[in-house]
Formats: structure tokens, C-alpha cells, sequence
């Protein structure tokens, strides 16, 4: 009996084992925030390629778990009337709900282009006929993206092509050339490379007197504060200034 007793008081200690093992830093945020352990309580609806995402980055624990509420929710996405009407470039997410989940969530990891282009596609047609889904599915099946699953730069301009941009090319333009492109008709496309911004596109959508702001579709933080040429001149490798035909 003794033995039998030991048994089965060694029996949770190890489930707890086996559950911590398993759930790493996720088992730890399970014991005070409700999100985890609804996460590690209904393993079933939470794909690897999803969990993956957290244990790279711990700060999207909220996106991990509105996976189940909103997988779906391309199937019935809608642009907001502020969006369709806009009157300065609409800030728009990689990780909105809308389309973040979709086709393995590409939106999400890769979609910063895709992101922009429709950023810019509102602004100046103030139409819902692009969207970030449809123009990576289009890239995919078009040999337009690159080995890291985005749309490939030097592809870029077929995509523009596409989808009806007309697009003026500034190769590493000075602070005079980006401060006219922030406040000219144009939407400027840059694309980046560098430390702060990595491998990245992004809405040049303005300059006044704090310095340039910026639509950042992977960071609502960038997006919210303004930048000096010294801080985001050296990251644009080029600037794509877009309009649209009628």
C-alpha cells in the first residue's frame, strides 16, 4: 500500500513534468493569464505552424490565441467605410484579423508589400479590389515571390503592373527627393534594408515638422511616431512613387 501511495503522488508531479516540458514559457504565462491556458487547454485548435509564431516572438501570444475566433474571417472580409473613404493612406496591419490567417498565414509573416500595395490602392481608388490576400496569391502563382516567401523585389514591378500602378523609381533618394515624395500626389512604396527595418516595405505617407511619418505594416509602434531622414533615409533602398489610372 505504501509502495501504491507513492505511486500515484508521483503521478501528478509528473504530468507537471511532461506539461511544462511540453509548454515551455506557455505553461508558465498559463498560470495567471487565462489566453495561455485556454492555448495549452485546447491544443487541438491551435496548428504548430501557429504556436510556432509565439515561441519566436512572446509578444504575440494575442494573435496566437484569437487563431480558432478568427481563422476564418477572410471568407467575409469587409473594408471599413473610414478605409474606403479615406483621406490621407489608411494604416493597415500585417496581422489583421481580417487576413492574417489565411493560406498558412502568409499575410502575416511575409505580407508587407502585399500589405502596402493595398494601403496605397485605398488612397487612390478608394475601392475594395485589392487585397493583401489576393495580391500574394497572385504573386505565388505568378513566380513573383522570393526565397523567403514575399514578394520578390525585383519581381516587384509585375505586381505593380498588375494590379494598374503607374510607379516613378528613386534609387536612394536625398531628404529633399523624400520629403516632395511625402507630400507630393504620389504614394511612395519604399522598400527597406537595414538594421532597424530589415528586409521590408512600407508607406512613406507624409513630412511635416517632427520628421517623416510612415505606414509600417508590421508595427503599429513605427507607425505612431515620427522619423528624421537620418534615422530612415539610410534604410530606403529605393522608393516606388505610385499613382493609379482611372
Amino acid at each position: 500500500m505504501v509502495i501504491i501511495g507513492i505511486i500515484c503522488a508521483l503521478i501528478p508531479v509528473q504530468q507537471e513534468k511532461e506539461y511544462r516540458d511540453k509548454w515551455g514559457i506557455l505553461a508558465d504565462l498559463a498560470e495567471t493569464d487565462s489566453r495561455a491556458r485556454c492555448i495549452t487547454d485546447h491544443e487541438e485548435q491551435y496548428p504548430e505552424d501557429i504556436l510556432r509564431r509565439f515561441y519566436a516572438d512572446n509578444s504575440k501570444l494575442e494573435w496566437v490565441y484569437q487563431y480558432p475566433f478568427h481563422k476564418d474571417d477572410y471568407a467575409t472580409m469587409e473594408f471599413a467605410p473610414e478605409e474606403l473613404n479615406c483621406t490621407e493612406v489608411p494604416a493597415l496591419y500585417m496581422d489583421d484579423f481580417r487576413w492574417t490567417y489565411e493560406d498558412g498565414c502568409t499575410v502575416a509573416y511575409n505580407g508587407c508589400a502585399a500589405v502596402s500595395l493595398t494601403m496605397a490602392n485605398l488612397y487612390l481608388t478608394h475601392s475594395a479590389d485589392v487585397d493583401p490576400v489576393s495580391v500574394m496569391r497572385w504573386a505565388a502563382g505568378n513566380d513573383c515571390l522570393g526565397v523567403w516567401g514575399g514578394i520578390d523585389e525585383s519581381k516587384l514591378t509585375q505586381v505593380l503592373e498588375h494590379y494598374g500602378f503607374a510607379y516613378t523609381v528613386y534609387e536612394s533618394p536625398t531628404d529633399e527627393q523624400l520629403q516632395e515624395l511625402a507630400n507630393g500626389d504620389a504614394v511612395p512604396l519604399c522598400a527597406m534594408r537595414g538594421e532597424v527595418f530589415g528586409g521590408h516595405a512600407l508607406i512613406l505617407r507624409g513630412y511635416g515638422d517632427s520628421g517623416y511619418l510612415i505606414n509600417d505594416p508590421a508595427s503599429p509602434e513605427r507607425t505612431g511616431r515620427p522619423w528624421s531622414y537620418e534615422e530612415l533615409g539610410g534604410e530606403i533602398v529605393r522608393v516606388y512613387a505610385l499613382t493609379k489610372g482611372q
